[in-house]
Parts: C-alpha cells; sequence; structure tokens
C-alpha cells in the first residue's frame, strides 16, 4: 500500500450487530448489540512496527468488518513470499475474524514496476504468479486476496486487466475474494495510465481507493488527502466502478518534511510532539487538514502535515455522500483516539 473488504453471494461475508463498550479507553462496536452498521470500516494491519498495529487491531478487532494484512510480496521468478505470524493466524481462527491478506510488488525501498512488468508480459510467469498467490490464499485462514501492484505502466494495462480477471476465477473457485488497490486519479491525472477504472472495477470484487499521498516522501510538504482532490477521485471513481465496490481509503498518519528528506510519523506521535514542543496546529481551510512548522535545535525547518479528528470528518462525510461501501484504513493503531467517535458515528449511518 502506498505509505500504504463482505461480498456479494456467492461470498456474502458476515454483518456486524453493533453496539458499544469501553475499550483502551475509546468507545468500540460490540457484536452482541442488534443494529446492523451502515457503512464497513475496513483497515490494514502491519507487522513491522513492533506489533503496535497488530496490538491496536486485537483490541479494536470487533470494529472491523475486516482487515488485511500487509505482510506478502512478489519475487520476480513470481513467487510469493508471506510473512504473517503464528499468532495473528491463531487469533484469526480463533476469534473467527474475516481477514485478507495483502501481496505487493514492493522491493526493498519502493514499488517495483520492473518487476511487475516483467512477470505481466510473459504469459507462463503470470500463470505462475496467479497460482502462487491462489496456494497462498488456500493455505491460510483468509477470506480473499488484496493485490497492491503500484506503479503499473500504461503498456501493461490490459495484461494487468486479464491478469485480475483470471485470477478472481480461480479465487471464486475456492471460495476467495479478490479486492484490488487503485490510486487515487483525477480527470487531470495522466501518471497512472495503467489503471484502465472500468476493466478493473469489472474484474475485481472490491477497490481500495488509495486517496492520499497527494503529497508524498520527497516532493513539496503539503496536505495528505486534501478534500477537494479526494472528492475530484470519488467522483472519478464511482463513473467506472459500482459505489458498492469502492472503499475510500483514509490516511492516519503524518508526513514530516525536513531538509532534503521526509520522516513518517504516526498520530500518537503528532500529538506527543505538539504538547512537547507546545506547538498550536494550524489549520490549511483549503485542504481541511492541520499542519505545524519548527525549527530543531540544529537549526533545520521541520513542516509537519498530517490527519485529526477534524480532518478525518470531512473525509467520511464524502464516503457517505458518494454511498460507498465503507473506508479503508491505511493503517491500523496508526491512528489516535480522537479518530474512533467520527468513525463510529460514520459505521452508524450518523454524520461523522
Amino acid at each position: 500500500m502506498s505509505n500504504r473488504r463482505d461480498m456479494p453471494s456467492p461470498f456474502s461475508g458476515r454483518r456486524w450487530a453493533i453496539g458499544f463498550v469501553a475499550v483502551a479507553g475509546a468507545l468500540l462496536p460490540s457484536c452482541a448489540a442488534h443494529a446492523a452498521p451502515r457503512h464497513a470500516l475496513t483497515g490494514y494491519v502491519v507487522f513491522y512496527d513492533n506489533g503496535a498495529s497488530a496490538r491496536d487491531w486485537m483490541r479494536t478487532a470487533n470494529a472491523w468488518e475486516s482487515v488485511t494484512f500487509d505482510a506478502g510480496s512478489i519475487t520476480p521468478s513470481a513467487g510469493v513470499e508471506v510473512q504473517v505470524p503464528a499468532w495473528a493466524i491463531s487469533f484469526v481462527r480463533t476469534h473467527r475474524i474475516r481477514a485478507q491478506l495483502c501481496v505487493s510488488n514492493y522491493g526493498t525501498s519502493d514499488f517495483d514496476a520492473g518487476e511487475l512488468d516483467a512477470i505481466l508480459r510473459s504469459a507462463t510467469l503470470t500463470r505462475t504468479l496467479e497460482t502462487n498467490l491462489v496456494s497462498a490464499v488456500r493455505h491460510g485462514p483468509y477470506s480473499g486476496l488484496n493485490v497492491d501492484f503500484e506503479l503499473n505502466p500504461p503498456k501493461d494495462a490490459s495484461r494487468f486487466v486479464g491478469f485480475l480477471s483470471a485470477l478472481r476465477q480461480r479465487l471464486h473457485a475456492i471460495g476467495k475474494t479478490l479486492t484490488v488497490d487503485l490510486p487515487a486519479r483525477t480527470p487531470s491525472d495522466t501518471w497512472d495510465g495503467g489503471y484502465d477504472f472500468a476493466a478493473i472495477g469489472s474484474a475485481v470484487d472490491r477497490v481500495d481507493l488509495m486517496a492520499y499521498d497527494y503529497s508524498y516522501p520527497g516532493g513539496p510538504a503539503g496536505p495528505l488527502a486534501p478534500v477537494p482532490w479526494v472528492e475530484s477521485a470519488l467522483r472519478y471513481a464511482v463513473a467506472y466502478i459500482p459505489v458498492d465496490k469502492i472503499l475510500l481509503g483514509i490516511p492516519a498518519y503524518g508526513y514530516d518534511w525536513y531538509g532534503t528528506q521526509t520522516g513518517q510519523l504516526t498520530l500518537p506521535q503528532t500529538d506527543q510532539e505538539l504538547g512537547r514542543l507546545h506547538i498550536v496546529p494550524r489549520w490549511d481551510q483549503v485542504s481541511s487538514s492541520p499542519w505545524y512548522a519548527y525549527t530543531d535545535p540544529r537549526g533545520a525547518r521541520h513542516e509537519v502535515h498530517y490527519e485529526n479528528a477534524r480532518s478525518l470528518a470531512p473525509l467520511l462525510r464524502l464516503a457517505q455522500r458518494y454511498d460507498v461501501h465503507g473506508v479503508s484504513l491505511w493503517y491500523i493503531g496508526s491512528e489516535d483516539k480522537g479518530f474512533w467517535p467520527p468513525l463510529l458515528r460514520y459505521a452508524a449511518g450518523r454524520t461523522p
């Protein structure tokens, strides 16, 4: 996933009954009550942050319609490497949690377009990759597969659709679903021409629209998910993809630009930094997002853009207005307590 799903029959997932109980300092849904949620809450679990994401997921497990383990990658020979801890597998099985496996083309430091191109241009390697992906979810406690193949070149657009169509057919044969992650695209964008939204929308069960990283590491400092841009991306997506297949990706993190570098912060880290430095964050009216700046002891200027409960609310209202299936949080464990009240209001069909 850059920076970094209840399907229709025959793969209909369970719907949570929703009440509210206090867990870990936040109000979270309980499966014991009676009213069904109006919108889906989904999110990604990562395993490279010393267990923080997984601990947060396990504390809030009842809140999520499904979760996605960001734990798989492809190899140049079309292999699939998966690293999910045994205790996470056990938790999914014990608590009957709906979990997907996310497999990406992330290499040593970035998404590898060349590796993906080489596979898609070879019929043999493409078929091998399909087989290995199906095997990866067949032998785990997964409800389906999430494909996060980024930077696909335009020349491979039709090959990618063919690959997804064949993969979905093979997954459906074993009772699994297919979700694909797509970059947020607006009518003026040309860089992401490797993704045919209409064809992909027909080829998969669900689409996770990555509506974040408008400003990105290595680029100029700025908002991550400015509301006008997100709305433009949503408007484009729903013109080509059925709304009940779309999940709106929500960022729960921040970027710290300083010098030529960019660091990533979780929202609790931004909260701690604001308190430690006694900073009152500023509010950008155009993007509807917070930011702050400071100079460190070495004289370097830092500019931090992030999300909070106030900036989350208009994003959730967009998801409501366009009536998409739900939202997808990147990533579970990077949010702070302030995120939960608007998330739960959204899930219950109330105004965030």
